[in-house]
């Protein structure tokens, strides 16, 4: 399996603080069956992005270079998670925060607010010639309330993400019952777990596939799992 939307590298953000939690992680998800995972650490510093860039990669370099030690073999690909903001789109080099350098670019929402820009902000990427992924939809306050805001975005061309936590219970009911309805009205495209530790929000899938199948079928729950994702992650075309 592929992991699209994983908080993997030590010291980067609200992830994971060492290195040995990082490798924990890379240990439960391989166990759990995740042979590619997708580092994308928050970026919401628009000023910043070269500073950004040049430390996710070290922090990459360093991580495989670590695993390499102990003999685990796991690839870990770039990617960002990119907090949406108009300001983003004065800067150069947006293309590198994409995810393993497709055309396919994670964005987030603020959890508790829905942003008047926010069409603006997707159909801008959309001109420059990316896809967004709206990361874990499901835990924005305003389309827990209102999901048809979502049906809104996805009928302009982007993408939605659900948690595997968001699935299991692991966020509360309003969210569950949230991604329920996503998931069972087709507004998602894929699953993740975004990972931020090796405990309460640990790097795995499969605790939420037989709730994913149970609400949506076997064969969307592979095409969530594993058929979306590792067309996002081969750039290529997504057959919806």
């Amino acid at each position: 399996m592929i992991d699209l939307h994983c908080h993997i590298l030590p010291d980067m953000d609200d992830g994971p603080q060492t290195m040995e939690e990082s490798v924990a992680m890379v240990k439960t998800a391989l166990e759990d069956g995740i042979v590619t995972i997708v580092a994308t650490p928050h970026f919401t510093d628009f000023n910043g992005i070269d500073f950004f860039l040049k430390s996710r990669d070290e922090k990459i370099d360093a991580l495989l270079g670590n695993l390499s030690t102990k003999g685990i073999n796991v690839n870990i690909a770039k990617g960002a998670e990119v907090y949406i903001g108009m300001d983003l789109f004065d800067i150069k080099g947006i293309e590198r925060l994409a995810l393993n350098g497709s055309r396919y670019i994670l964005t987030e929402l603020p959890m508790m607010v829905f942003p008047l820009y926010t069409e603006e902000f997707l159909y801008r990427l959309q001109l420059l010639g990316f896809v967004p992924i709206i990361a874990h939809p499901e835990r924005n306050a305003e389309i827990i309330r209102k999901p048809e805001l979502l049906y809104r975005l996805i009928d302009l061309g982007s993408l939605a993400q659900i948690n595997t936590g968001s699935i299991t219970g692991l966020f509360g009911q309003a969210v569950q019952n949230c991604a329920k309805k996503i998931l069972k009205s087709k507004m998602a495209h894929m699953v993740a777990t975004d990972a931020h530790s090796n405990g309460r929000r640990k790097p795995v899938m499969r605790d939420c596939i037989k709730t994913l199948k149970a609400w949506v079928g076997q064969r969307e729950a592979n095409r969530l799992v594993n058929l979306v994702p590792e067309a996002v992650f081969a750039n290529g075309a997504l057959d919806l």
